[in-house]
């Protein structure tokens, strides 16, 4: 490149491409504004593309020409020159055909990054600062890709370390300019994004609080530090003083959190662990389950003392019912509970009868606890004391006398139940969908004559279609064309899977003129592809009646 291409008072319309590369190459413009009034940069590309390949000149905003550079491939070669707010040459380094000390510049000539390259890639330690020319970040690259341990900095204090390690993964840790805060491990995911992945220690003026466990970003659990909690454990022999004195020393924190530590020591009494296990929700299940396991079968008269005491109370926590019937099965090798546990695993069935997001875990539990029942005893269990079923449980023990009622509890929906109360529709469609064998009928005959309300239907058409029963097809076809988006899909998915094997029900149905297809459902139904069963299904079905019009 000659001189004659970096002189300063060059502007964007004064650049063209050297002959040897006019052919294959074009001149490319980036701007500062969306609008395109203020031009960046004007680089050499291979046509087609945004690689930039040869000359490149960038310009300040107010339109004087800040560098001319070379690019080979995409990388920085050679920096020409530099030139200051004045319009006099800057020093830019010594970088040459790929290698070199580079130098870059703030708007206000105040030096913003230096640092090594070798073949036309960032290699060693670089440094950059602010604009008013405080250290913001050192730290090395190895072929333009951060390594080893990089420093950040505020006003000149230490505010983050990384530690770049060759199995790709980051150390990290956060400093409040004195004491350590944070560190933990990160790793890249799938889409190039670095996350916290593994232990996450935190601190307070330097002194461990908790750490926590993240996987690929998702938070896990806690864990605090438990030195003061172990110690109050150790203040007594008795474990109700010990429980005592470990509800003071653990300051906001839940007990549970600290029963792993507790359990490490081998000094935790089987009485205490369950007492501190018992207060566990939900995701802290997981946690706080492998210790009461542990315990074995030594834990089992512990467990039924506990449930003794549970039973005599008016109002039992359902929390403390579900845990003791769950842990005392899963110790008694998954057999029915004994007898003292009835009253509780009812309370806990009771108010565990939603699929709601914080009880889905408990729900699920609940159930294959009550799959080890006889039929018999899991039916009386899964009735209300009011005589209605619970919706999450009924349908393991299903009749036609609580399906029907559960049918009933959807026509009652109100308007918008899907927005107010999603769990409670949640549930009740499960159970019909599980029931599949005796909803079915019921909800075809539910849905003959007067028409039904739209939050209604949308559940009854979405348990017939995922049902694929050749009798539900011709209350399906009906549907294809109904007002509420969600149904006509449901439906037209659900002939779709029911196919060939809904066409006697369906012409069956409409030759006895139980079922009439209106013209709208039709002309829908013909719209479908035609490799979709529904077009298939829809067009034999409507022929018969079309040819006697």
């Amino acid at each position: 490149m000659s001189e004659a291409t970096y002189r300063p008072e060059l502007t964007p319309d004064d650049l063209v491409l050297p002959d040897a590369s006019s052919a294959t190459h074009e001149l490319q413009r980036t701007y500062y504004d969306d609008a395109k009034t203020q031009v960046h940069f004007v680089s050499a590309v291979k046509q087609g593309t945004t690689v930039k390949d040869g000359p490149d000149w960038e310009f300040r905003k107010d339109g004087r020409l800040w560098s001319v550079r070379d690019f080979s491939e995409g990388l920085l070669w050679t920096i020409h020159v530099l030139f200051a707010g004045d319009g006099k040459p800057l020093d830019h380094g010594t970088r040459t055909n790929g290698d070199g000390i580079q130098k870059a510049y703030h708007d206000n000539d105040v030096l913003r990054a230096e640092g090594p390259s070798v073949g036309g890639r960032s290699e060693g330690v670089w440094r950059y600062y602010g604009p008013d020319g405080t250290l913001l970040r050192e730290g090395g690259f190895r072929a333009s890709e951060r390594a080893g341990v990089w420093k950040f900095y505020r006003n000149g204090a230490l505010t983050q370390e990384e530690d770049y390690r060759d199995d790709g993964t980051v150390w990290v840790t956060f400093w409040d300019g004195k004491h350590k805060t944070r560190e933990g491990l990160r790793r890249k995911d799938a889409n190039g994004q670095w996350r916290d992945d593994g232990p996450v220690a935190h601190y307070e003026k330097g002194k461990l609080t908790e750490t926590s466990i993240y996987h690929m970003g998702g938070f896990v659990r806690r864990i605090h530090n438990p030195e003061k909690v172990i110690k109050a454990m150790r203040s007594s022999p008795d474990w109700k003083a010990q429980r005592k004195a470990i509800d003071k020393a653990r300051d906001h924190i839940q007990a549970y959190e600290f029963l792993e530590p507790l359990h490490a020591t081998g000094e935790l009494d089987p009485h205490l662990a369950l007492s501190i296990a018992l207060e566990a929700y939900n995701q802290a299940w997981a946690s706080v389950a492998p210790v009461v396991f542990s315990y074995g079968q030594a834990m089992v008269p512990v467990l039924d003392a506990e449930a003794s005491v549970l039973a005599k109370e008016s109002y039992p926590n359902d929390n403390r019912c579900a845990l003791l019937c769950l842990w005392r099965w899963e110790l008694g090798g998954k057999e029915p509970l004994p007898e003292v546990y009835e009253p509780l695993l009812k309370h806990a069935l009771a108010y565990n009868a939603e699929l709601s997001d914080h009880k889905r875990i408990t729900v699920e539990a609940l159930r294959e606890l009550l799959k080890s029942y006889p039929t018999d005893l899991r039916r009386a269990l899964v009735i209300d004391k009011w005589g209605k079923p619970l919706s999450a449980y009924a349908g393991l023990a299903a009749t036609p006398e609580t399906v029907q009622q559960a049918i009933d509890e959807v026509l009652k929906l109100k308007k918008n139940v899907f927005r107010y109360n999603p769990t409670r529709a949640a549930t009740l469609k499960s159970l019909l969908e599980e029931t599949s064998e005796l909803s079915v009928p019921l909800i075809v005959a539910t849905m003959q004559g007067a028409g039904k309300k739209a939050q209604a239907r949308q559940i009854f058409t979405e348990v017939l279609a995922k049902s694929g029963a050749p009798e539900a097809a011709a209350t399906l076809l009906e549907l294809v064309d109904d007002k509420v988006e969600e149904s006509a899909r449901a439906a037209r998915e659900g002939l779709a899977t029911s196919g060939e094997a809904a066409l006697p029900a369906i012409e069956e149905a409409l030759e006895a003129a139980a079922k009439s297809l209106k013209g709208g459902g039709a002309r829908r139904a013909q719209q479908l592809e035609p490799s979709d069963a529904t077009r298939a299904v829809a067009q034999r079905a409507w022929r018969p009646r079309r040819t006697r019009s």
